[in-house]
């Protein structure tokens, strides 16, 4: 466009009567056949899809990544179930390929370890975590695929944490308790052992900020 642009003032230059457009957009406009203005309006719906394309990119980059296992159960489900045309599988080739729409869930190494221990229990009870959908879409499945409702998941996630919570509030005081005829030495490493551990719990198992965990070890 620069160098229309560049052709247009070189031809409007090289003539008399046309060198006055030059210097006056009102009368440059008024011509028979504007170039400029219609050179102009042409970069202006360009740079319209050019503002849209960032604004929708600024959306994408917003959104959070996938947790690793997330992204794993999607490969297997792309390469390995063979519902998917090899053509239409070459166009997912990076990490960045696939989007995370769940970004505001928690979802942390607790989710994984319960999944797991699901798994283990065999199909009668990770039923009782699925819709009747999901058991269809699962039906005949070989794959090293994990699917549950996700309200049913994170009640039971939820319950399981509050135990572990409870727990670990106090577990340390009937541990102190235990040893309150120690040596005090003992009593405190032991504390902060136990303080250490809770904090260390609250940091990895949920999507709590530094200064909320830092909040609830003072406490």
């Amino acid at each position: 466009m620069e160098n229309r642009l560049n052709q247009i003032d070189g031809d409007d230059d090289s003539r008399v009567t046309t060198r006055p457009y030059l210097g006056s957009r009102q009368a440059d406009d008024a011509r028979y056949y504007p170039q400029r203005k219609t050179l102009f309006s042409e970069l202006g719906g360009r740079l319209k899809i050019y503002d849209e394309l960032l604004k929708s990119s600024a959306e994408i980059y917003r959104l959070e990544n996938a947790p690793e296992h997330h992204r794993q159960y999607v490969a297997n489900l792309l390469w390995n179930d063979g519902s998917l045309d090899v053509r239409d599988r070459e166009y997912i080739q990076h990490k960045d390929d696939l989007v995370y729409f769940q970004g505001d869930t928690e979802d942390s190494w607790v989710h994984l370890f319960v999944s797991k221990i699901l798994n283990c229990f065999g199909p009668a009870v990770e039923k009782i975590f699925r819709t009747e959908v999901q058991e269809r879409e699962l039906l005949g499945n070989t794959l090293s695929i994990e699917l549950f409702e996700k309200r049913r998941f994170d009640a039971f996630v939820n319950f399981l944490f509050t135990l572990a919570v409870v727990a670990s509030v106090m577990g340390p005081v009937m541990l102190l308790y235990f040893l309150r005829n120690r040596n005090g030495y003992i009593q405190n490493t032991t504390a902060m052992g136990c303080t250490a551990a809770f904090a260390l719990l609250c940091a990895t198992a949920t999507n709590a900020k530094r200064h909320e965990v830092i909040a609830v070890t003072a406490a």
